[in-house]
């Protein structure tokens, strides 16, 4: 749904939560390209480093981790509310009652 929920939030919460580009990459059904991509622009407009990529694991340097912690309430009340609200541009059923008989 992620109507509510920035594209580069859900990436950076996931990598956070699941520590690996391969399984967020699952997680978020997206390749691996886009998904660095993202975190990349993300350390360029923070000018800050969030990840350090070691022997293929991925360490979130302390700047992450606050940001992690600031941030993770809001996105657990944001995405509690997108499951609440439901899907977007999804057709709605109107239902119109009319208190008098009409003939036919």
């Amino acid at each position: 749904m992620d109507f509510l929920i920035n594209k580069k939030l859900k990436i950076f919460i996931t990598l956070m939560e699941t520590g690996s580009f391969s399984i967020a990459t699952s997680v978020l059904y997206i390749t691996r390209t886009p998904l660095s991509r993202v975190i990349s622009d993300l350390e360029r407009e923070l000018k800050q480093r969030l990840f350090i990529r070691k022997n293929g694991t991925l360490i979130p340097t302390e700047f992450a981790q606050t940001i992690y912690r600031k941030v993770k309430s809001h996105y657990i009340f944001l995405h509690a509310l997108e499951q609440e609200i439901g899907p977007t541009g999804k057709t709605k059923q109107l239902e119109i009652i009319f208190d008098e008989i009409y003939p036919e």
